[in-house]
């Protein structure tokens, strides 16, 4: 049976198969931590109703599909849904010249499964699949984007369904490529680090050996349009203010470098041996010559990260980093 399985096993899923989460969204959150295998269901299906008899109130359908560790994208959407559907007294939006009409929305959320236990390739294709599926059944208004390491997987579904995707995603080359179905309102993540690395070179002119002294190391995850391009622009904006020893540090958080069996972004021996080449003793601890400045574009890695600098000696002279 589901409850059973252990390990990824290729199946077809579809959005009339599925039940109601046994678990909460919090508690989903924390089975993706670890390797254990979560069936996919629906976490929540806010279906209010209206008053027909007005003619005057409508619901708009909106689905959202995330991975269990997506807890922040998913809550939100379900919070914002409620408090949307509680104003005027319970009657929803009010829209129109005369703020007359009134419009609800349903949401159906649902939980595709665990990454850390599926594998990247086996997740994007139960996330796809069910996206799909869950569109041809309820032929939604607009679908509610996923977490940013996901989020390019759903624009093939909503290009093909005709139906608007509204993206939790900041960088702008992720609406570049002229799908018209794609929208999204966040600021431009490449803007992010701009103000440090800013006065990372103020700083620098200072120094001795001028601007082009200060070492400046980079650490970011590949498997993200958000962390990758924050972290690249980064890099574009310290080699166009004239920093010149800039080494950045790639990596893919979902492979297994050491091939331990372990993950990267879960490998503590892994994410300290990436801490100890960005910035080793040698370079953060001398007395002589610039310290580095350290950038980091990672979700939950810097806990490993900076506490292996605080062991190893490393002291930076400015730590610029991403994680909430």
């Amino acid at each position: 049976s589901a409850e059973n399985l252990t390990t990824p096993v290729e199946r077809e899923f579809n959005y009339s198969d599925l039940k109601e989460c046994e678990l909460s969204s919090v508690e989903l959150h924390k089975k993706g931590e670890v390797n254990e295998y979560v069936e996919p269901c629906i976490v929540e299906d806010i279906h209010p109703s209206v008053n027909e008899t007005t003619n005057r109130s409508a619901i708009i359908t909106i689905i959202q599909v995330t991975r269990t560790t997506c807890g922040p994208w998913r809550d939100g959407s379900i919070i914002g849904v409620q408090k949307l559907n509680e104003a005027n007294n319970g009657t929803g939006v009010a829209i129109g010249f005369q703020n007359d009409y009134y419009v609800k929305f349903r949401l159906v959320s649902i939980v595709s499964g665990n990454q850390v236990n599926l594998g990247a390739d086996e997740y994007d294709r139960r996330h796809v699949m069910l996206l799909n599926s869950t569109l041809e059944a309820l032929k939604p208004q607009y679908i509610v984007g996923t977490c940013s390491w996901h989020a390019a997987i759903e624009k093939g579904p909503a290009l093909a369904h005709k139906t608007i995707l509204s993206t939790q995603v900041g960088p702008p080359s992720f609406y570049e490529d002229k799908n018209p179905y794609v929208f999204g309102i966040h600021i431009n993540s490449d803007n992010y680090p701009q103000p440090a690395v800013q006065e990372l070179r103020f700083f620098a002119e200072n120094l001795p050996g001028g601007v082009s002294s200060q070492p400046m190391r980079v650490i970011y995850r590949t498997k993200s349009s958000f962390f990758n391009s924050t972290c690249r622009a980064a890099i574009d904006s310290a080699m166009d203010s004239g920093l010149t020893d800039v080494e950045a540090f790639e990596y893919d958080p979902f492979g297994d470098e050491d091939g331990d069996g372990i993950v990267n972004e879960k490998d503590t021996d892994f994410l300290q041996s990436l801490a100890d080449e960005a910035c080793p003793p040698s370079l953060g601890s001398s007395e002589e010559g610039p310290k580095p400045a350290l950038f980091l574009c990672t979700l939950e890695e810097h806990e490993v990260i900076l506490a292996r600098w605080k062991e190893n000696g490393c002291r930076p002279v400015a730590l610029w980093a991403t994680p909430s």
